[in-house]
């Protein structure tokens, strides 16, 4: 079985052939509209709202929220794979649209970045139940920003080293707030790497970048060689530009089946399923692409939804001595540190990190927290001493 890819100037070429000829061709006839010389399909009832755009051989189809260039018309119209529109486009012959794009300026961060990421991570782990871990990792590894306006999570696109693009979502619980920042790189996203790109076998695609990192939460343990990738949506060209960027980093698959479809599960999610399933097994007629949507049994619709049904705290709840609002969460990593995280009355939340249980416990004196339960220390292999006001390490279960 072959893939075929297609290089930047192949595109482009196919890009460039007229809107209106390649609908014509199709049997399609369209009118004027308007006054800026756009035209809408008219011998096709369903179609009477897709508008085609000569002046930017683009088409928008406003009862189905879809527009795109010529490309996509082909598909849309067709019901056809990337590839066969790309053979369509190239092997005929088209009048050339005298459409010149307007150079597309690389991407240059718009944002001041806050020296700390507290909003973004309490964001991210107490409000969609995101690891701690995996989240704290990529805020000091700088693929999570948080900006100063308004403290929402900036998450970057890596590309070969490089932020080619981000896109930002509201730290407000209550907001739905969500963009792509501007003159971020066209068909690319959000990605990271499990291990190094020689050495994985998988490639997981998913529709947001909370999505992916609440598979690797959920998966965390077991998780291992693997690219995860947010696709920004359901686009087919980012799906296949994906693969090809994964090519030239070294990544090797074994076989499609390596390639896990993630995308939410519902109507727009199986259609882009079917779109990019193409890889089939000649003997039965099998998908040979995995299917990794969230378990239909479930009832969620996407990753994130499915490791919040799921959740189980990671951490250990207490209050400061008589105040109910002011409390703190313990977390313990897997190097043995811990992470105090304190909440207080004010709505301020503070992040402190402690190397060992010496420093736990000066911070869980500083900030004056009521005892304990034993069972929920020993939960944590954090035991009371003698008087049982403070936390001490047992050294037959907590040596290393």
């Amino acid at each position: 079985m072959v893939k075929t890819y297609y290089t930047d100037e192949q595109i482009e070429t196919a890009q460039s052939k007229s809107i209106l000829d390649v609908a014509h061709a199709l049997g399609y006839d369209y009118k004027p509209v308007g006054q800026q010389g756009h035209m809408r399909i008219s011998n096709v009832e369903s179609l009477r709202h897709l508008e085609l755009r000569p002046e930017s051989n683009t088409f928008a189809w406003y009862n189905q929220d879809k527009k795109g260039n010529v490309i996509q018309l082909y598909r849309e119209l067709t019901g056809s794979t990337f590839p066969e529109a790309m053979a369509y486009l190239l092997e005929n012959e088209f009048s050339v649209s005298s459409y010149v794009p307007i150079e597309k300026m690389p991407y240059h961060n718009p944002y001041n970045f806050s020296e700390t990421y507290t909003k973004a991570y309490h964001y991210l782990v107490n409000e969609r139940k995101l690891d701690f871990e995996i989240i704290d990792l990529l805020c000091r590894k700088n693929y999570i920003r948080q900006e100063t306006e308004h403290d929402n999570a900036v998450f970057q696109w890596v590309k070969f080293g490089s932020v080619v693009g981000s896109n930002i979502k509201s730290t407000n619980p209550n907001s739905s707030f969500k963009i792509i920042s501007g003159n971020s790189e066209s068909n690319f996203g959000f990605n990271i790497m499990i291990g190094e790109p020689s050495q994985v076998k998988d490639i997981y695609f998913f529709e947001a970048a909370v999505d992916a990192l609440s598979y690797w939460s959920f998966n965390k343990d077991t998780i291992r060689d693997t690219m995860l990738v947010d696709l920004e949506g359901v686009k087919v060209e980012s799906f296949i530009n994906f693969q090809q960027y994964a090519q030239n980093l070294g990544v090797r698959l074994p076989d499609p089946s390596h390639l896990h479809i993630c995308v939410d599960r519902d109507e727009v999610g199986q259609d882009f399923y079917n779109k990019v399933n193409i890889y089939v097994d000649e003997a039965t007629g099998e998908s040979l692409i995995s299917d990794d949507r969230v378990p239909l049994e479930s009832g969620a619709k996407d990753w994130n939804e499915y490791l919040q049904q799921t959740y189980e705290p990671d951490y250990l709840a207490v209050n400061k001595k008589g105040s109910e609002l002011d409390s703190a969460r313990i977390r313990k990593r897997t190097n043995g540190t811990y992470l105090l995280e304190t909440y207080r009355a004010n709505n301020l939340f503070q992040m402190i990190d402690c190397n060992d249980l010496e420093q736990l416990e000066k911070a869980v004196e500083d900030y004056d927290m009521t005892r304990i339960p034993h069972n929920d220390l020993k939960k944590f292999n954090l035991i009371p001493d003698e008087k049982g006001n403070k936390l001490t390490k047992e050294d037959d279960e907590l040596e290393a």
